[in-house]
């Protein structure tokens, strides 16, 4: 990208904006799998329900047609080896289609940033088809239909894990910072997961744990990629207009703007982008994109100048630029290290509340649960809310937004459920939400608190 302009004989450059976060790659092929699935979906299980409120016969022929076609079944699997892939796509139910598509695009988000070039994409499929080998090696007696995608989401869990250990050997400054979760969050849930997944019925267990052990493998043998840094052919370039952005308590660059001096010249100077990936023997492979400038046929990694990565600023640490900057506009930096740390176990405390209420019947109490339900909902949202409008100028408008969206969220949810005959299922994720957000906010954060506040004390 070349940015410069003549000017009465002399070239004069504009500055240049670089983003290190991973939002800036493209979310397309993840949003492919994404309606190829709810294709697939619409075609199988929302016909069944066609058939019971319209008494239209087809549908439950549509439905066999496509868990027969594309289902992954372990004595046909030879005889029709497409399954051992559209089986991927195929789901059992509403739930199970919504769960997978959600966890899909989290532990995307997470390997795709470890991971160049879309390789992601080979941990997602190469795991999903040893997840169904493994599933049809040991069901060859049942008379059984495998789906969901669950195999090649373990998969990406897995090598985002082994991902993090080989990081271990790379240095700090050139480890990517976007994905929130460290190794070892990544290994608690993993625990969780295998310690609850058994309290779900009709889940296929070595199919998740053939996608996991794929994922590990394939993970540990990818290129891994390393954090790009922007570098220049010399001195003279200025690094301003920088955004900064706490992650795990530590600051990090989000993104910068680089502005050259006024005796650039972009025949002859440039600033560049290092992309760097480590194979599974640890060998580094270097790669420039061209920011400013045109790039020579050989660059001299020795010769450059280093200007920035999201850890780092010339010679300052991320943290320490990000202090510089607060303290000369006379600010502080907040403190998130505690809250972040602890936040996401929220999550893990949702799930086993919801699972722990699949365990039970509570049709006889539906309306009772149903109604503690939404208050402890509308109680969360109004204790966020409350959380937010300090921080913000105009908090009732910002608060009306969020409580109309989150009614007709929430309306929607339940007529939907109530058309599908769910309506247990949609009061026991309310529940779940509730009581998870309850547990995080008035048990957690406290402790962490205490914790926290006792550590600076006794220091």
């Amino acid at each position: 990208m070349n940015n410069s302009a003549t000017t009465s004989g002399a070239v004069v450059s504009s500055p240049v904006r670089y983003d290190f976060s991973v939002q800036k790659l493209s979310n397309n092929l993840v949003r492919g799998i994404f309606w190829v699935t709810f294709v697939f979906f619409v075609l199988s299980t929302p016909t069944q329900w066609l058939t019971s409120w319209f008494g239209w016969e087809n549908g439950d022929k549509i439905a066999e047609w496509m868990y027969n076609g594309f289902g992954c079944h372990p004595t046909r699997i030879f005889l029709e080896p497409w399954t051992i892939v559209t089986y991927m796509f195929m789901h059992g139910g509403l739930l199970h289609f919504g769960m997978n598509m959600v966890m899909l695009f989290v532990f995307y988000k997470y390997a795709r940033e470890f991971f160049p070039n879309k390789t992601w994409l080979i941990v997602y499929f190469g795991s999903g088809v040893a997840a169904g080998l493994l599933f049809a090696a040991l069901n060859q007696s049942a008379e059984t239909v495998m789906v969901g995608a669950s195999g090649g989401i373990m998969g990406l869990w897995g090598a985002a894990i082994v991902a993090r250990i080989r990081y271990l050997r790379v240095p700090e400054d050139e480890q990517p910072w976007q994905c929130e979760m460290s190794l070892k969050k990544m290994l608690v849930f993993l625990v969780l997961q295998f310690a609850t997944e058994f309290l779900i019925a009709n889940v296929g267990h070595s199919a998740h744990l053939g996608g996991m052990l794929a994922g590990l493998a394939i993970g540990a043998l990818l290129p891994l990629a390393q954090q790009p840094r922007v570098v220049a052919s010399r001195i003279g370039f200025l690094v301003n207009k920088v955004e900064m952005v706490i992650v795990d308590g530590k600051s990090m660059v989000r993104s910068l703007e680089v502005t050259p001096d006024s005796a650039f010249n972009p025949e002859r100077d440039f600033v560049a982008v290092e992309n760097d990936t480590v194979d599974f023997r640890n060998r580094r492979s270097v790669s420039y994109e061209a920011l400013l400038g045109t790039l020579p046929a050989n660059v001299n990694a020795d010769q450059l100048v280093f200007l920035a990565s999201a850890r780092q600023i010339g010679t300052a640490t991320a943290t320490e630029f990000h202090q510089q900057i607060a303290t000369a506009e006379g600010e502080k930096l907040p403190d998130e290290s505690g809250k972040l740390r602890f936040a996401s176990y929220s999550v893990t405390a949702m799930t086993i509340v919801f699972l722990l209420l699949g365990q039970v019947t509570i049709t006889p109490y539906l309306v009772y649960v149903g109604i503690a339900a939404v208050a402890a909902t509308a109680t969360m949202w109004y204790l966020i809310i409350g959380d937010l409008a300090g921080k913000l100028r105009r908090p009732y408008l910002f608060a009306g937004v969020i409580l109309g969206a989150a009614a007709l969220a929430l309306s929607a949810a339940v007529g939907l459920a109530w058309l599908c005959g769910q309506t247990e299922l949609v009061v026991q994720i309310i529940a779940s939400i509730a009581i998870g957000h309850a547990i995080q906010r008035f048990v957690l954060t406290p402790l962490t608190i205490t914790i926290l506040t006792r550590g600076k004390t006794a220091a």
